[in-house]
C-alpha cells in the first residue's frame, strides 16, 4: 500500500493476522479515533485529515522519521472517498498481511469472477456459479470490500483494482495455506471434473540443480504469456493455473 489510509489498514491487518480476535474497534481504541470514523476512513467514505493523521502517527510510529514519512504522504495529495481504480493492466501485488485475510480459497476465484462476460454483482448468482451458500459468499464479498478490492457503487459490487498477485521467493505462512488449499481442490476435483475442460500433466526428470533459478524464470515468462492468451476474449469460467517444480529426493545443501 503506498498511501497513507493503505498505511493505516496495513497496520491493523498485521495485528489481526496475528490475532483474529482483535478488532477494529481495538485498533480505533488506540488510535484513538472512534471506531466509526476509522471504518470511514478504511472505506474511503471519509478523508484522512492532518490533524487525525498526525495523531495516528504518533500513536503508530513511535521514530520520527517514520512518523514524517507517514505525514508526508497527505502532503499535496487529495485523499479520495473512494479506492483509486488501478489501470486493467496493472497488478496490484497482495501483501503477506492481506492474504493472511484471504485464506479462503474462494477469494481470488471470486473476484475473478467479476471479470467475466455475463457477471451479475448479485450475491445469490455469484452462489450459484461457486456452488456456495448464500451467506458464505457474503462474508468472502464483504471481506473483499473491507480489503478494498471491490467497492459497492449504487447497491452493486464493482472491481476497485485490476489484476492481483502475490509474492514471489518469499517465505510466507498465508502462501503457503493458500497453495495447500488450491492443491486440494486440484485432487478433490480430479475424478469429478471432465477431462474435455482441465488438462493435469506431471513430469518427473532428473535436473542440473544450478539451472533452477533460470527454469522460474522461464515458468514465470510462460505463465505471463499464457495469462495474456487466455484472458483475451469473452471470458466465461474461472480457471486456476497450476505449475509446480518440486523436488522428490531430498536435497543435499
Amino acid at each position: 500500500m503506498n498511501d497513507a489510509v493503505g498505511e493505516v489498514r496495513e497496520a491493523y491487518l498485521c495485528r489481526k493476522a496475528k490475532n483474529p480476535h482483535y478488532s477494529m474497534r481495538a485498533f480505533a481504541t488506540f488510535l484513538e479515533i472512534s471506531p466509526g470514523a476509522l471504518s470511514d476512513i478504511f472505506a474511503r467514505k471519509r478523508p484522512l485529515t492532518s490533524p487525525v493523521a498526525k495523531r495516528i502517527a504518533a500513536r503508530l510510529f513511535p521514530e520520527p522519521t517514520a512518523a514524517e514519512d507517514f505525514l508526508a504522504k497527505l502532503q499535496g495529495a487529495e485523499v479520495r472517498a473512494s479506492r483509486t481504480v488501478l489501470s486493467r493492466n496493472e497488478e496490484l501485488e497482495i501483501s503477506e498481511a492481506t492474504l493472511a485475510m484471504m485464506t479462503d480459497l474462494l477469494h481470488i476465484p471470486v473476484l475473478a469472477l467479476f471479470e467475466t462476460q455475463d457477471f451479475r454483482p448479485d450475491v445469490s448468482w455469484i452462489a450459484s456459479r461457486f456452488k456456495l451458500p448464500v451467506p458464505k459468499v457474503q462474508q468472502i464479498l464483504e471481506r473483499l470490500a473491507f480489503l478494498g478490492f471491490i467497492e459497492i457503487s449504487d447497491g452493486r459490487y464493482v472491481l476497485a483494482t485490476g489484476p492481483t498477485r502475490t509474492s514471489n521467493d518469499v517465505p510466507s505462512a498465508a502462501g503457503r495455506v493458500l497453495h495447500k488449499a488450491i492443491l486440494k481442490h486440484v485432487i478433490d476435483g480430479i475424478d469429478s471434473v471432465d477431462v474435455s475442460v482441465r488438462d493435469v500433466q506431471s513430469l518427473t526428470l532428473a535436473i542440473d540443480t544450478e539451472k533452477i533459478p533460470l527454469a522460474k524464470v522461464l515458468i514465470d515468462s510462460f505463465i505471463k504469456t499464457l495469462s495474456d492468451f487466455l484472458r483475451a476474449g469473452d471470458c466465461s469460467e474461472v480457471y486456476q493455473l497450476n505449475i509446480q517444480l518440486f523436488p522428490v529426493t531430498k536435497v543435499r545443501n
